[in-house]
């Protein structure tokens, strides 16, 4: 029995939530819209804590190693990492000036995904902190710039 069943779906939802909501924060955020971003943001991130939490049931269930308690606890705290994560970097947003709000959000959301590779590694004799963490963020960094520019060539044509 591992410590803390559902470990995996937690630091599941809070990576998977820093890297999706902070794509669609800065790709969004290249229109200049703080409604449509906050209202993106809101609507991509309930729609994939859904999905992540669904996918990671099945994924535990088709492993056939599982109980359906594990399961069950995995899908919740996925669920509750991704939202939790979505209401942390959403709320600077809403606060905020648009500029401000977006780069509070960027920062809270390295650093959660820096806090994350840290306690991982950690917890773990087979990772460094420091190359982790590096991994992690120079992960989350990239999928933000694609996004900015996916999200300044969208802006650029519909305009």
């Amino acid at each position: 029995m591992r410590k803390f069943d559902g470990l995996e779906g937690l630091s599941f939802g809070i990576t998977s939530g820093v890297i999706t909501i902070l794509g669609v924060l800065i790709g969004l955020s290249a229109t200049g819209n703080k409604i449509f971003t906050e209202i993106g943001i809101l609507i991509v991130g309930i729609a994939d804590a859904l999905s992540d939490a669904t996918g990671m049931y099945v994924s535990e269930e088709s492993e056939y190693v599982h109980t359906q308690k594990q399961i069950n606890k995995t899908a919740f705290y996925t669920f509750f990492g991704k939202i939790s994560t979505l209401a942390l970097l959403l709320f600077p947003l809403i606060l905020f000036k648009f500029i401000h709000g977006v780069l509070i959000s960027f920062v809270l959301g390295i650093s959660l995904i820096s806090l994350l590779g840290y306690f991982i590694a950690k917890g773990s004799k087979r990772y460094n902190a420091k190359t982790l963490v590096v991994k992690y963020v120079t992960t989350t960094i990239f999928v933000s710039l694609v996004s900015y520019l996916v999200g300044n060539l969208a802006s650029t044509v519909i305009q």
